[in-house]
């Protein structure tokens, strides 16, 4: 197939923008004498004949086809005993995968050709049949496993002539190589810390956010400690937050756990920053006298002995 590389670019070109007199002729000449050749022009002739019938794809459902075409290239077992070198050099050469290239030529340009008068945020269908066409596409557990969306949060109930009614999250996973100060990457922590529904990964966020901290992600560790319902998730947040020194926000979210937190651990904690600190024992004291949770008898002993420490110096 090596000999007809330079044939195969005067097709493409033929398809795309149509030769020369010359370049005709010399195509004209080898497909005379090349079978494979020419079944790939008769193919290319076939589908331009056939174009009309080809019914247009949505924006929705093209992004569809082609996470499927991909997902399929990604699944695909190649043979042990060739390289990746060789098992494509095969698969590229493939009469069936001129076809198929011929047919994705022809999607790409026909869609990029109605959608080019579009705004581009203009939603063409109702995301329910972006995802019932996907399901549709799902034979196997592979192909389940493998989906561009996942579910989660799901509520079922039954209704009468064999129906359900059917609540659920859907997403959609991506991945993305961006620098650490990247303002997507703030904003994916954040929101992960702040609408994760599984414990470890929020605990696990929170670490990975103690590297990189901005004013975004201090005010959510901020709102998680006084927000979250679980206390292993307020203490990780309450221990990163612990570490920045001098700030006013960090300082008066402290003092309202002081006030009104109903753990320990959290009260203790922020006695130990509030102290470490040196802050105002006349803020403590208000905190602790008009607090609307019962303060225990360790944060009480722990705040007396800060007290009486700074009397005596």
């Amino acid at each position: 197939m090596d000999k007809c590389k330079k044939y195969h670019e005067l097709i493409k070109k033929q398809i795309s923008s149509g030769l020369d007199e010359k370049e005709n002729v010399v195509l004209t000449e080898h497909i005379n004498q090349c079978k494979a050749c020419s079944e790939l022009i008769r193919i290319h002739k076939k589908i331009e004949n056939a174009q009309e019938n080809i019914p247009m794809p949505s924006p929705d459902e093209f992004r569809i086809m082609r996470q499927n075409t991909l997902r399929q290239i990604r699944l695909s077992v190649l043979d042990k005993s060739d390289s990746l070198s060789d098992y494509l050099i095969r698969f590229f050469t493939k009469i069936e995968f001129a076809y198929g290239l011929a047919l994705l030529f022809l999607v790409l340009s026909v869609y990029s050709f109605f959608s080019s008068d579009q705004t581009h945020g203009k939603i063409t269908s109702d995301f329910i049949e972006q995802i019932d066409y996907t399901a549709q596409q799902n034979r196997s557990l592979s192909d389940i496993e493998n989906s561009p969306y996942t579910y989660s949060n799901i509520e079922i109930k039954e209704m009468d002539n064999q129906q359900i009614h059917l609540g659920f999250t859907v997403s959609t996973y991506i991945e993305l190589i961006r620098d650490k100060n990247d303002p997507l990457v703030k904003e994916i922590l954040a929101q992960s810390i702040i609408n994760s529904s599984q414990i470890g990964a929020k605990l696990s966020t929170i670490a990975y956010a103690e590297e990189m901290i901005d004013s975004r992600l201090k005010e959510t560790l901020l709102y998680v400690v006084k927000n979250d319902p679980d206390l292993a998730v307020r203490l990780k947040a309450l221990d990163v937050l612990s570490n920045y020194a001098n700030d006013e926000q960090i300082q008066e979210t402290f003092l309202f756990l002081l006030k009104n937190e109903e753990s320990i651990q959290m009260r203790l904690m922020a006695l130990d920053y509030l102290t470490a600190h040196k802050i105002d024992t006349s803020l403590i004291v208000k905190e602790l006298n008009t607090a609307t949770t019962k303060i225990n008898k360790p944060v009480l002993i722990k705040a007396q002995k800060y007290i009486n420490n700074l009397d005596r110096n």
